[in-house]
């Protein structure tokens, strides 16, 4: 979304760079995209939310381009 740019973006500029890092994007989706993410009521009874689907979501993207958070 156009707000998980400008936030990633406003992080970046916050670390003195002129360019966003796949950290930025991670650091920012969780708090910009869950509103956009509608749970089924069978997830929402086991305790998930739409903040840590994202989260899941951002783990895994980070593994399948072979990044790590530990790095």
């Amino acid at each position: 979304s156009l707000a998980l740019y400008k936030t990633a973006q406003a992080l970046a500029a916050l670390a003195g760079r002129d360019y966003i890092l796949p950290e930025d994007v991670r650091a920012m989706a969780p708090l910009c995209l869950p509103h956009r993410l509608i749970l089924k009521p069978e997830s929402q009874l086991r305790g998930r939310t739409a903040r840590s689907v994202v989260d899941a979501i951002v783990r895994e993207a980070a593994l399948d381009i072979g990044e790590r958070d530990d790095a």
